[in-house]
């Protein structure tokens, strides 16, 4: 239930901090967003690994360190399914190229590949 509602903390912040730029949200957003990943078992599917390693990469770039963001992503960008993505990380990936493209536009390109728009 914990990772249900960090989850839901490192969404809705990450989603206020996109529309006000406040670098105390931002933070609140990545220790959730963490958080969350710390929390996710061993067990749990790869598209919900994948899900909330997006999060936070997208945490990091609302947080004006779009480095990291990219840095978090690296692996699960060269692991991504070939099928489909879930529809909610294709959401996700969506939200973080917007944010990527005018900085990391090879990041914008790979993300909207996978994210297939």
């Amino acid at each position: 239930m914990r990772m249900r509602v960090e989850s839901g903390a490192a969404a809705a912040l990450r989603d206020l901090v996109a529309a006000v730029d406040d670098p105390a949200l931002a933070r609140q957003a990545l220790a959730a967003a963490e958080s969350t990943l710390q929390l996710l078992g061993p067990a749990q599917l790869t598209s919900t690994q994948l899900l909330f390693t997006v999060r936070l990469a997208d945490c990091h770039a609302c947080a004006h360190d779009l480095q990291t963001a990219v840095a978090v992503l690296g692996r699960s960008l060269e692991a991504a399914p070939d099928t489909a993505l879930p529809a909610l990380v294709g959401h996700e990936l969506r939200g973080l190229r917007e944010r990527l493209a005018g900085h990391r536009p090879e990041a914008a390109h790979r993300l909207a590949e996978l994210a297939g728009s």
